[in-house]
């Protein structure tokens, strides 16, 4: 089952976008996992503890709590797991 889940799902969560196109704006509380240049089965889970907006209210960066502690990324680098982001 998780290799399976590495090799269809985890694809499919990281979708780049240009700054251009609005879409969900992270919260604090949801639940995502945190991108790296290693392979998709060492992403960490994390919990979004803390948002940074920019001037024209978008947020561009958040905190994220893991096992190893919290860490400040890039939203860019972040896959939001739930599906929150079809429900508006």
């Amino acid at each position: 089952f998780r290799k399976r889940w590495i090799k269809k799902y985890t694809s499919i969560l990281h979708c780049r976008q240009k700054w251009r196109k609005s879409s969900y704006n992270l919260r604090p509380g949801d639940l995502v996992m945190v991108t790296s240049g290693s392979h998709s089965s060492e992403w960490p889970l994390g919990l979004i503890t803390n948002t940074v907006s920019h001037k024209d209210g978008l947020v561009r960066e958040v905190d994220v709590k893991t096992a190893k502690g919290i860490i400040r990324r890039d939203v860019r680098k972040i896959c939001l797991l739930e599906g929150v982001d079809e429900l508006g």
